[in-house]
């Protein structure tokens, strides 16, 4: 019989592909940016047509805030980890960009 020998080292997980997590955040970015889309198209329908009543803009001013700031939030989530701070960045400055042409619009309404 012999001595047991040293145990093997455990491997480290090779986290390259997609894993499950991942393909949650892609599916829950797709339902953010949907509502985000929809209410971008209503803030412009309402600015370059007619919105008497002013509920075009109100739905679609909030549609444009709430899932956007979820967005920011997700987004960076379904990039590589060396590349999430930079995802973040870019993110929250296109939500910033986007919120202000939004504000923009409905100042000249």
């Amino acid at each position: 019989m012999s001595a047991p020998g040293p145990e093997p080292a455990p491997r480290p997980v090779d986290h390259r592909g997609w894993t499950a997590g991942r393909i949650v955040l892609v599916v829950a970015s797709t339902l953010m940016g949907l509502p985000f889309l929809l209410g971008l198209w209503l803030v412009l329908s309402s600015a370059l047509g007619d919105d008497p009543h002013g509920y075009l803009v109100l739905v679609g001013t909030f549609l444009v805030l709430v899932p956007g700031i979820l967005l920011v939030r997700l987004v960076p989530w379904l990039l590589p980890e060396r590349l999430r701070l930079r995802g973040c960045g870019l993110a929250l400055l296109g939500y910033v960009l986007v919120a202000v042409l939004v504000g923009a619009m409905l100042a000249d309404l």
